[in-house]
């Protein structure tokens, strides 16, 4: 009777994703003398009627604002690099920053990563499992999903997306903050 061995698998997806992990810059140090020099940025998703929003957000450090927001019923890693360039469309000046993210698979991913360095941007991200690394954009997600859909009986996508726009505008242009 002939032995059979078990053929192993190497994992490619695996090497690219660790290949593509970048060091932590950031080092939870969020305090930014000027604007343009630290963005955060990650994904967050709202689930209604079925259905699934994900909002990708770019954040500038120095005063919080928001310098980008895509979103999309699906998570592709165009939903991010699609972020990332209306946010070189709207900070033309921008250069030499750092962007922060988590380790997610878009941010991992090949056509982020050229994305970034065409632009001259350097990336940074979160140690793996920690969101405190990231905890800027974490906070800005959940006070988001707090003051729109858990507090609001939101029947449909199109009311959950009208309720993100007004919030967005409030916050960026009618709340307080310290710079």
């Amino acid at each position: 009777m002939p032995n059979y061995s078990k053929k192993t698998r190497y994992n490619y997806s695996k090497r690219k994703f660790e290949e593509n992990v970048k060091p932590n810059l950031l080092k939870r140090n969020f305090n930014v003398s000027e604007p343009n020099k630290v963005w955060v940025t990650d994904i967050t998703e709202f689930h209604i009627e079925g259905q699934v929003l994900y909002i990708s957000t770019i954040l500038d450090l120095y005063d919080r604002s928001i310098v980008s927001m895509q979103y999309r019923n699906t998570n592709p890693v165009s939903l991010v690099t699609d972020t990332l360039k209306w946010a070189k469309l709207y900070r033309i000046d921008a250069t030499n920053l750092i962007i922060h993210s988590d380790q997610g698979f878009q941010y991992t991913s090949y056509e982020y990563q050229t994305a970034c360095r065409n632009y001259g941007y350097q990336i940074s991200m979160s140690r793996k499992g920690t969101p405190l690394d990231n905890a800027v954009i974490e906070s800005f997600h959940s006070r988001m999903k707090t003051e729109t859909i858990w507090n609001e009986e939101i029947k449909t996508m199109k009311e959950l997306k009208e309720k993100l726009f007004d919030w967005f505008y409030r916050y960026d242009n009618e709340r307080i903050r310290g710079k």
